[in-house]
């Protein structure tokens, strides 16, 4: 373009040296004169448009400064996108994320309640079948204890029968049944109250390892309870995370469609623009390579006016 510049610059000298020769020349006719000053102005009308031209030019020059702009914003643009693409999503979610991990240490908490809960109800089963071994032993006790009271009912009537069978029994013998009969009552009263207190203790043990097994088994809902909290918990808390994570993938996807249609909005903006320009670029070259054929037809003619002059 610099050099197409300079070589109208050169060819519009020439031109005005020639018609100033010419015009200086006295024996030029005055028809040559008139035409050389025709042919002048039309070479300062030229000349203008050659200006315009170029300041056209000048004008594209700076448009060309601000597509650059343009393009240095589409750069940052682009790599603001890049930035969203590579942004990590972890960022918006670290306090869901705590939460998360302490749910999680309180379900491992209540998992070791319940362990030591499990341990609690098996040492308390062991210590039932403990009783009820116990009591089973008692049970054999009574057993027993009836066996000799039944044994010594027998004896009794056994006696009794003696005693009346016999018509005359010595004093001692009498003294002796009397004391035996006693001692046999005695005896009853005896394994009665026995079994009385055993019934009474066992009782007692059963009604206490009741309590604690109705303790245990509220103690145990309870921390069912609070498991299932704690579970329920740490589900809203995934629930939330995912949701979060859905949310921001949205949010940014729409980030990303917004910054992408002003960005190839902008780019069709620039590429009409630059279609423009350079159509108009071209047409100026047209023009220029024009002007410069006229300017050079020009030229020939005044040299034929010189050579017949």
């Amino acid at each position: 373009m610099k050099e197409l510049q300079t070589k109208v610059q050169n060819n519009n000298q020439q031109v005005a040296n020639n018609v100033l020769n010419n015009l200086q020349c006295e024996k030029a006719p005055q028809i040559i004169i008139n035409s050389s000053i025709d042919q002048n102005n039309e070479i300062q009308q030229l000349n203008t448009k050659i200006s315009d031209l170029q300041t056209q030019l000048s004008d594209f020059q700076l448009t060309k400064e601000i597509d650059e702009r343009h393009e240095r914003e589409v750069q940052f643009i682009r790599e603001q996108m890049k930035a969203i693409m590579k942004m990590d999503t972890t960022g918006y979610t670290s306090e869901l994320q705590r939460q998360l991990l302490d749910s999680k240490e309180q379900i491992i908490n209540c998992n070791k309640v319940e362990q030591n809960l499990q341990l609690q109800i098996e040492k308390q089963n062991k210590q039932l079948i403990t009783l009820n071994f116990n009591n089973s032993n008692f049970e054999k006790q009574i057993q027993e204890s009836n066996q000799k009271l039944q044994w010594s009912e027998q004896i009794n009537q056994k006696l009794e029968q003696q005693f009346a069978s016999n018509e005359v029994l010595h004093m001692s013998d009498q003294i002796e049944i009397s004391e035996l009969k006693q001692r046999i009552d005695e005896m009853k009263n005896e394994h009665k109250s026995n079994i009385k207190k055993i019934q009474q203790d066992n009782q007692a043990v059963i009604r206490n390892l009741n309590k604690e097994l109705q303790k245990f088994a509220g103690i145990e809902a309870t921390h069912q309870q609070r498991l299932e909290e704690q579970r329920q918990l740490q589900k809203n808390v995934i629930d939330q995370i995912q949701v979060a994570n859905i949310n921001e993938i949205k949010e940014l996807n729409g980030k990303y469609k917004q910054l992408l249609a002003k960005m190839i909005a902008k780019e069709s903006i620039v590429i009409q623009e630059i279609m423009k320009k350079t159509n108009g670029i071209v047409e100026t070259e047209r023009e220029i390579e024009s002007n410069i054929a006229k300017i050079q037809n020009i030229q020939r003619e005044l040299k034929k006016q010189v050579k017949q002059q």
